[in-house]
């Protein structure tokens, strides 16, 4: 990745449906969990080894301004149903053209869902939307700069 993209312009794009606004995410990046060795009883430390790799986290939070109710429904249908989105249906934007999305090349090929999505969305006095959500990776994300 060459330069440095100003998140400005970040939005999200799940399933057709966009989220735009003042907002951001935030990628956890993909975790090694540990795993313990077998114990052997003679008061050494315990031996941790390299496990499973996970693929993260991905929450969206802020100012929704452009989300609407119908657009919102469809969210939670799809959070309550355990709906997986795989590369290019969820589309995380850092600007107008670049985005993150799940790795398609892996096999099998990752995806994500969303995984915390509250049923309702906060309204300040000051009328901005503002929404927190979650969505679990499995694998990987890639960075598709077209």
């Amino acid at each position: 990745m060459a330069g440095v993209i100003s998140g400005r312009l970040a939005s999200v794009d799940i399933g057709g449906s966009t989220l735009a606004g003042a907002m951001s995410f935030t990628y956890s990046g993909g975790v090694r969990r540990s795993i313990e060795a077998p114990e052997t009883f003679d008061g050494a430390y315990i031996e941790k080894l390299p496990g499973m790799l996970e693929g993260g986290e991905i929450v969206v939070a802020g100012a929704i301004t452009n989300i609407d109710d119908a657009v919102w429904a469809a969210l939670v249908a799809k959070f309550r149903a355990g709906t997986t989105y795989i590369h290019d249906a969820a589309k995380f934007f850092v600007n107008a053209t670049d985005y993150y999305t799940p790795e398609e090349t892996l096999s099998p090929a990752s995806n994500i869902w969303l995984s915390l999505c509250p049923d309702a969305i906060t309204h300040e006095a000051s009328g901005v939307a503002q929404i927190t959500m979650t969505f679990t990776v499995s694998g990987q994300l890639e960075l598709e700069q077209p």
